[in-house]
């Protein structure tokens, strides 16, 4: 009975030991599947994001090159041996700033094509519009004879056509084919009266009168034309320089005659302040711009007085014609223009 007794004994420590190794046994395999399990889930999980990532970026991208809204218009060209320049006025239409990576040229002449690209880094940003000119060697080419076609690379994929000139509605005679690049706006030619507040002096703007009768007050005057640059074919911007002025000769009965100038001059748009030192005046292709032509003689930077403006005592009454005599550039080019088609008439 004893034996029997520690044969039992010894049986059931055997199974106990092997009931824990097996429980033990089962529980790394637990783990073990847990943690592959994990992993594969975690991997998946990780994979499913960049996945979703990469998908919302190339919507993101495919949704920027759609909204891309770059226009290339007024194309001039012209041939040198071995070149083609190229004029543009480039406009950016879109929400987005636009970046210009390479310009296209195809030249055409006697049933000979040649064509060339030349990279470019070009930052166009929303709303922007400006002229741009582009040298691109293109082998082959020589002057005279020649179709053009051009076109643009953006840095999303986008291209876009360089467009010529459309001649569609344009009255010639208000562009370079007529009386030059500035047209004037006729109707609203103005006058103001010169104020001084405190030590500046300014434009009374409400004072403004139509500049063709005007009553003889001995008070400062300056005048005000709208000009719009209408540049064609090329569509550059103008600027004009401190030479640029407004003159008349008055005669009398006398026989006798009174020239009076009256040179350019800045002028806040918001006050009617008067700037004592003077800077370019811009004029943006297509866009009416007021010109102010306010001094004696070219602004130099120092203090105004009474004796740097023109008083309409200074004139002869009666009627007598006025002239524009405007210098600066044009694109990088020399300007120069006259507008002869204005008269005063100066009553008491």
């Amino acid at each position: 009975m004893n034996t029997l007794s520690r044969h039992k004994k010894l049986f059931r420590k055997r199974m106990n030991k092997r009931g824990f190794s097996s429980i033990v046994g089962a529980l790394f395999m637990v783990l073990i599947v847990w943690s592959l399990a994990s992993a594969y889930f975690f991997f998946t999980l990780s994979q499913n994001t960049n996945y979703n990532a990469a998908i919302r970026q190339k919507n993101q991208f495919d949704l920027d090159r759609l909204s891309e809204v770059v226009q290339i218009s007024h194309a001039a060209f012209s041939a040198d041996n071995g070149y083609v320049n190229v004029e543009v006025r480039i406009k950016n239409s879109g929400p987005n700033t636009a970046n210009l990576t390479a310009i296209w040229v195809k030249v055409i002449k006697g049933g000979v094509t040649n064509y060339n690209s030349l990279p470019i880094n070009l930052t166009v940003r929303s709303g922007e519009s400006f002229a741009q000119s582009f040298t691109v060697p293109v082998g082959g080419v020589t002057p005279g004879g020649n179709s053009f076609a051009s076109w643009f690379i953006t840095s999303r994929g986008n291209t876009v056509v360089a467009q010529l000139p459309s001649v569609e509605n344009i009255i010639v005679a208000s562009t370079t084919q007529g009386i030059g690049a500035l047209a004037m706006d006729f109707q609203n030619f103005t006058a103001y009266r010169i104020v001084k507040q405190g030590s500046s002096w300014y434009l009374n703007f409400s004072s403004g009168i139509s500049a063709y009768n005007i009553k003889q007050s001995n008070a400062p005057l300056a005048f005000c034309v709208n000009f719009t640059n209408m540049d064609y074919p090329k569509a550059r911007d103008l600027k004009l320089n401190k030479n640029s002025e407004l003159f008349s000769i008055f005669p009398s009965t006398g026989g006798n005659y009174k020239a009076v100038t009256w040179y350019i001059a800045n002028v806040d748009q918001n006050t009617g302040m008067i700037q004592t030192s003077f800077t370019n005046q811009s004029l943006y292709w297509n866009t009416p711009t007021m010109v102010y032509f306010v001094t004696r003689e070219t602004v130099s930077g120092s203090p105004f007085d009474a004796k740097s403006f023109v008083s309409d005592s200074d004139m002869f009454l009666g009627t007598a014609p006025v002239n524009l005599a405007l210098t600066g550039t044009i694109g990088s080019s020399p300007f120069g223009q006259n507008i002869p088609f204005v008269s005063l008439n100066i009553v008491s």
